[in-house]
């Protein structure tokens, strides 16, 4: 398994998601209000429409929430409360977990199972 980083701000426009083709899986991760909303939001359509694995995290889950809203259910101007607050179409309420204005850091590890039982 390769973990590639992709910077949401190359993604902004439907076109820019053509590169995406050569991954067999997302992960939307924690840490929103994201740089660019309309990056995450092309992958997430992406994946939807194409069939492919993803999952969203924290924020990661809040925009999936927002990108089925959007471009399934037909309200185009869903919104999150945190990033929109006076939004006519609020679907994300703020939440007291919230991490805008934090930093995070993520450190992800590996981990390989032996194919055979050890006995």
């Amino acid at each position: 398994m390769n973990i590639v980083g992709l910077a949401l701000t190359d993604l902004g426009r439907p076109e820019d998601t053509r590169r995406l083709a050569e991954f067999s899986g997302f992960w939307i991760a924690s840490g929103s209000p994201y740089k660019s909303t309309s990056g995450a939001l092309s992958v997430i359509r992406m994946a939807r429409d194409h069939g492919i694995p993803l999952l969203g995290t924290c924020g990661g889950f809040q925009n999936l929430i927002l990108e089925y809203a959007r471009n399934v259910l037909g309200f185009a101007d869903a919104e999150h409360e945190e990033t929109e607050p006076e939004a006519s179409q609020l679907f994300i309420s703020g939440l007291s977990c919230s991490l805008v204005g934090r930093t995070l850091r993520i450190q992800l590890s590996l981990i390989l199972w032996p194919l055979t039982p050890v006995l």
